[in-house]
């Protein structure tokens, strides 16, 4: 059965205390977490703001590397190109080296000029002598030993001739 429990002056005074106490610490508890709650809010804010830093670099790295590769592709296909455009160049530089050895073999069998047709003076024939050699010396890149020898011969011959 149940107790009766006698209340007393003294009983009352205690339990006053312990509410006072607990509503104290509740109070105490409930300010702590007010606190924690706004440090995690601030937390929650930073990681946000730090979030939207890192996507918008990351969209800028991409932006920037999209570019990069862009000119890197534009780059290369002019590369490309002068490549292409230097080998028939070449090409083109081959078979005129042949036509002008065929043609300067031709003119020695038939005592043709080849380099200095048209030249009838004797400045003239200076003239074209020396552009001939810029053109043909074996230091440019078009020089060619062949056909300066052949340039010489055929200066000589013409100027026995004037």
């Amino acid at each position: 059965m149940a107790q009766a429990v006698m209340v007393t002056e003294e009983n009352r005074d205690d339990f006053r205390k312990w509410c006072f106490h607990e509503t104290v610490r509740i109070e105490r508890d409930k300010q702590e977490l007010k606190e924690e709650m706004t440090r995690f809010e601030e937390e929650k804010k930073a990681f946000y703001d730090e979030k939207v830093t890192y996507e918008s670099q990351k969209r800028l790295e991409r932006v920037k590397f999209e570019n990069e590769n862009h000119v890197f592709e534009m780059k290369l296909k002019i590369l490309e190109d002068e490549l292409r455009r230097m080998a028939a160049e070449r090409e083109e530089l081959r078979k005129e080296r042949e036509y002008t050895a065929q043609k300067v073999a031709e003119a020695k069998n038939s005592g043709e000029f080849v380099f200095f047709a048209g030249v009838y003076t004797e400045d003239a024939l200076k003239k074209r002598y020396k552009n001939l050699m810029k053109i043909y010396h074996p230091d440019n890149l078009d020089g060619d030993e062949d056909t300066l020898l052949a340039i010489q011969e055929e200066y000589e011959r013409i100027s026995k001739m004037l």
